[in-house]
């Protein structure tokens, strides 16, 4: 049975919220403040520090698409 388009919307405010309310992701190896030790905070990310990371790499990409069409 195919998903409704409240069924999509319901499930992508899920994720959002569990994204935002999460406590602890592991940082990405390449962030800039990285650590790979497992006590230091830099070794950790908020769900915020996530969302706002995946924001800047998609405008970086969208800004360097736009430049090479120009």
């Amino acid at each position: 049975m195919p998903l409704s388009d409240t069924d999509i919307k319901r499930v992508a405010d899920a994720v959002v919220d569990r994204l935002l309310s999460k406590d602890a992701f592991d940082a990405p190896r390449d962030a800039a403040d990285y650590s790979p030790d497992p006590k230091s905070p830099q070794h950790y990310w908020t769900g915020r520090s996530v969302f706002n990371d995946l924001v800047t790499r998609v405008r970086r990409i969208d800004a360097t698409l736009t430049k090479k069409e120009s």
